[in-house]
């Protein structure tokens, strides 16, 4: 598993192993659950649900970070663009762990939706990858350049505002109240429907946790002072001792975690994003950015989005209240997600690239030197499925153990475009008159068209109509909500470039 892997958190396993190690501190968490003020419920199925409320998965990654003597991360960026947004349904910045972990990210997401550049520029040294497809910016990898605040007190500052708010009734209010004690913040206001997003909310960080130990243990009747809390923490967490293994590494528990970004929140002004190793530093930027904007902005709304990765959490301030007719320009502090993958062999391939002082490898593991027909061959020939014929810009295969077939637009570089897989046992290929294209269905009531093209071979077309083995019911037409869906994959596919 992955460094910054998090799946075993939800386990059985997982919680077990927690028990154990509170039962030979002789704490019996079957007694810590009761707790309503962390819980703000009062319908707890079992002790683990509770721990899960108390303890996010952030907070057992970083403590075991901290435990294992990690080191803060290197991050390295990936950027996708808008050429790429077919590549990734990630964000526009992420991080990775290492050079060859972020290329062969990149590569997995160009495989897997069979999207690759055509042109590919690395720097082995400066771990630097720069991809584009039809002269547009596609993604780049760099080393991140983190931003430091510009006053140790801001940091300061910074800490005593992110850390402890969740104890209040109204976190977001809780928050608001003492980021606008920052000089320049005093209009702030908070956006109140986002309360609940933070309810529970907090950094991975030992006060933190300390906080939460107390309340626990407090709650089961338990001592409930610093030491009592620290061995909770130490057993909970794995560690030999709390101030061995956690309190020792206090200055970077924060970074552990991953880096956070600040800008502009569509992120197109990449040239105002700075990044962070802290959350501390990170909300300083923050300020200072909103209030490089004071004087243009009439109202300065605050507002929470929290995440599903680790502890993820973004504040956004806007210019405004967002409404039907508006949307108000923002400015986001947000932790960043970590991304890895899947395969060990496609970081190998990637480590073997980077040994060619060329850069040949690189381009040929990116297919840049591949276009058209080509490309598309390449791309077919890693997938488990059997040809079953072409037009010009479309591709019909087969998948035998899985029994479906599929239809891949393909564009003038070899690209595919969109792709539409449909059952055999119950999926449809007909002629429509009105619409003068071939729609292919994914139910045989024709009520369910996934894609469209103008025309087919009649071979190409019996080909695929055999393999669709269920005798559909006549057909009678579109109605007005398929007609339109078939007007769209339509245009969807038509003047594709890419």
């Amino acid at each position: 598993m992955h460094t910054y892997a998090t799946e075993s958190y939800t386990t059985d396993a997982f919680w077990e192993a927690v028990r154990g190690r509170l039962a030979r501190a002789e704490i019996d968490p079957e007694n810590l659950w009761g707790n309503a003020k962390l819980a703000k419920t009062n319908f707890h199925h079992s002790w683990i649900h509770a721990f899960e409320m108390a303890f996010s998965n952030a907070d057992f990654l970083t403590a075991c970070l901290a435990r294992d003597g990690a080191d803060v991360p290197r991050p390295f960026i990936l950027r996708f663009h808008k050429a790429a947004e077919r590549a990734t349904e990630q964000d526009a910045d992420n991080w990775a762990t290492s050079f060859a972990e972020a290329a062969a990210y990149v590569y997995e997401c160009c495989r897997d939706s069979l999207v690759f550049p055509d042109q590919c520029s690395v720097d082995r040294i400066a771990g630097r990858l720069s991809l584009r497809l039809q002269g547009e910016p596609f993604a780049e990898v760099a080393p991140m350049v983190a931003t430091a605040a510009r006053r140790e007190s801001d940091v300061d500052r910074a800490r005593s505002t992110l850390v402890g708010f969740r104890d209040a009734d109204d976190p977001i209010a809780e928050l608001c109240k003492r980021l606008s004690r920052w000089p320049g913040m005093e209009r702030l206001q908070a956006d109140e429907s986002t309360s609940n997003v933070l309810w529970g909310y907090h950094l991975p960080v030992p006060a933190e946790w300390l906080w939460t130990a107390r309340r626990m243990l407090a709650s089961a009747g338990r001592p409930s002072d610093l030491s009592s809390a620290q061995k909770f923490i130490a057993a909970l967490f794995g560690a030999e001792s709390f101030n061995h293994a956690i309190h020792g590494r206090a200055s970077v528990i924060a970074s552990l975690a991953g880096p956070w970004k600040v800008g502009f929140s569509d992120w197109d002004s990449h040239e105002s994003t700075t990044f962070h190793l802290d959350p501390y530093t990170g909300l300083s930027t923050f300020v200072e950015l909103v209030r490089s904007r004071a004087d243009d902005w009439s109202r300065q709304i605050l507002v929470a989005n929290r995440g599903s990765t680790l502890a993820s959490l973004a504040l956004i301030l806007q210019s405004g209240e967002h409404t039907f007719d508006y949307i108000p320009d923002s400015i986001m502090l947000s932790q960043m997600t970590c991304v890895w993958p899947e395969e060990s062999g496609s970081v190998a391939a990637v480590e073997t690239a980077l040994r060619d002082e060329s850069g040949q490898l690189m381009k040929d593991l990116f297919m840049v030197d591949l276009a058209g027909e080509a490309r598309i061959e390449e791309l077919i020939s890693t997938l488990p499925v059997k040809s079953i014929g072409a037009t010009e810009s479309w591709r019909f295969v087969y998948r035998p153990d899985k029994r479906y077939v599929g239809a891949l637009h393909v564009s003038a570089i070899g690209n595919v475009t969109s792709e539409a897989y449909v059952p055999t046992y119950k999926g449809t290929l007909v002629y429509d008159e009105g619409m003068a294209a071939w729609v292919l269905f994914s139910d045989n009531n024709y009520t369910r068209p996934v894609a469209a093209m103008r025309s087919l071979p009649p071979s190409l077309v019996a080909k695929v109509q055999a393999l669709l083995d269920r005798a559909p019911g006549p057909y009678r037409g579109l109605r007005d909500e398929e007609r339109r869906e078939v007007k769209r994959l339509l245009a969807e596919t038509e003047g594709v470039n890419l």
